[in-house]
């Protein structure tokens, strides 16, 4: 998909909008922004353009937007859905909610979050990250269609006259049920039956098991990497935490970078991937750690770097389990159960995050870097 930089501002600029609520845009987003809305700009609530009425400014608005008449310029939404009945001159972004083009876009189309129904003209291209696009007999879409995640209904008659790309995540959609059941649910603990509950919590053991597998086969192929990216994050706790967390918090505006350019769509299912491996990764690293601390404590000898790694990953997730075997007991053990899952879930999010930034500085640990302490000159001797 060529998306050319208008539409690219476009996008960058919703993101950077709805990022300013909670964070100061990062500098990137201010430098590559060229869709002309600020922040203080930005319509709070809905926004109706009528029929015979012609708006010559960009919009942004933070509900949902229909445009009856005629926008000269681009027209972003942030959280609502975007409805179009008259033309919009410029480019259109819904982030957050779902888009209906039932007249005409003269520019590119971006949905993320979102369905989109296409029954009118979009003259440049359009994509969608996380919902379904249907064309209608009349819709008519000029450029290139993209889809990330979703599913295409196009009728007969509908025309397409650029290239379409699909990329399915059909392991990501397999895995998002077994992520999700990781939450505390004690309502819909006590209404499930013991049969069910004992399945449950089956079902959550193999799911353990299978993460377990996951990082003691990559601490088998992976251990100098793994023992790098561990003494990383044993020596730079605080530093190895906050490249962490700006890598969680840049995630999202990477995909959405990767959706609107035209070499960044087929890239995206191998970044996936790259990223669940990181995530295993610092899982193992993280477990050496906690292996290496109880070691200390114990004044025990460090046991080899797989057999570390397995013991780290069962500290790691050993309270939760715990908890999901006291949840099988109903509303007795439900409300101590979920205690023990939300604080392991805390413990091994947090694990997780530093073990994403010592990745990230030591390159997957292919680059062991030397602590900051250690570059530190050395205290001079006193001579007697």
């Amino acid at each position: 998909m060529n998306f050319d930089r208008s539409a690219r501002g476009a996008c960058l600029a919703a993101l950077a909008l709805a990022a300013s609520a909670a964070l100061p845009a990062p500098s990137w987003a201010r430098h590559r922004t060229s869709f002309n809305v600020e922040a203080r700009n930005t319509r709070q609530g809905d926004v109706l353009v009528p029929k015979g009425e012609t708006l010559r400014e960009n919009l942004a608005a933070t509900g949902a937007i229909v445009v009856d008449g005629v926008v000269d310029g681009d027209c972003v939404s942030l959280g609502g859905a975007v409805t179009i009945n008259g033309e919009v001159r410029g480019d259109v972004a819904a982030l957050g909610g779902p888009a209906d083009v039932s007249g005409t876009v003269n520019g590119d189309l971006a949905v993320m979050g979102g369905p989109l129904h296409i029954s009118g003209t979009v003259r440049g291209d359009a994509a969608d990250m996380g919902g379904d696009v249907t064309l209608d007999p009349k819709a008519e879409v000029d450029g290139d269609l993209s889809l990330l995640g979703g599913k295409l209904h196009k009728a007969d008659g509908a025309v397409i006259k650029g290239t379409v790309s699909l990329t399915d995540l059909g392991l990501a959609k397999t895995l998002m049920p077994l992520a999700s059941s990781l939450r505390y649910a004690p309502k819909l603990a006590e209404r499930l039956s013991p049969f069910k509950r004992v399945l449950e919590f089956v079902m959550f053991l193999i799911f353990a098991a299978g993460m377990g597998l996951m990082t003691v086969l990559l601490t088998v192929f992976l251990p100098k990497q793994v023992e790098a990216t561990a003494a990383l994050m044993k020596a730079d706790f605080w530093k190895t935490a906050g490249v962490g967390a700006l890598v969680v918090m840049l995630t999202f505006p990477g995909l959405l970078l990767m959706v609107v350019s035209v070499l960044g769509i087929p890239l995206i299912p191998v970044a996936i991937l790259v990223y669940c491996a990181a995530i295993v990764m610092s899982m193992a690293a993280c477990g050496l750690v906690l292996t290496g601390r109880f070691c200390e404590v114990r004044q025990m000898p460090a046991p080899p770097t797989l057999a570390g790694a397995a013991l780290g990953y069962g500290l790691l997730v050993g309270l939760m389990v715990v908890g999901k075997f006291l949840q099988i007991f109903g509303s007795a053990g439900v409300l101590l159960g979920g205690i023990f899952v939300v604080a392991n879930l805390v413990v091994l999010s947090c694990g997780v995050v530093v073990g994403l930034g010592a990745i990230w500085l030591t390159r997957m640990g292919t680059k062991p870097r030397t602590p900051a302490a250690a570059l530190a000159p050395a205290a001079p001797v006193p001579h007697p």
